[in-house]
């Protein structure tokens, strides 16, 4: 049986839309981590080599993460979806970290 393209269409955004309640609060929790943690920076919580470590821990965490994600045993299985949303958490952390860097305020400064 041949579907029309127009069917086929329909049938991606149905199947995505399910998808969409993962999809959402989880960009929502990452852009709060990358929000988060150059606030706290601003506020001078953590040191600079702290900063540092949390981006180079957490980014090749993250890396490994992904790569174990993509075998094909893993892919699309209960563990592959928690590794995916842990991969994407660690992520977000190591771009909030970087960006902390660069907000960063000494408190001894003030």
């Amino acid at each position: 049986m041949r579907m029309l393209p127009d069917y086929q269409l329909f049938l991606s955004l149905v199947l995505a839309g399910l998808k969409l309640s993962l999809v959402l609060p989880l960009l929502f929790v990452c852009l709060a981590l990358v929000v988060a943690i150059p606030s706290a920076a601003r506020r001078g919580k953590l040191h600079v080599p702290g900063y540092m470590g949390l981006v180079f821990l957490t980014f090749l965490s993250g890396l490994l993460l992904g790569r174990i994600t993509g075998i094909r045993a893993i892919n699309g299985t209960l563990a592959g979806v928690f590794l995916s949303i842990l991969f994407f958490l660690l992520i977000a952390t190591a771009v909030g970290s970087a960006l902390a860097l660069f907000s960063y305020r000494n408190p001894h400064q003030e």
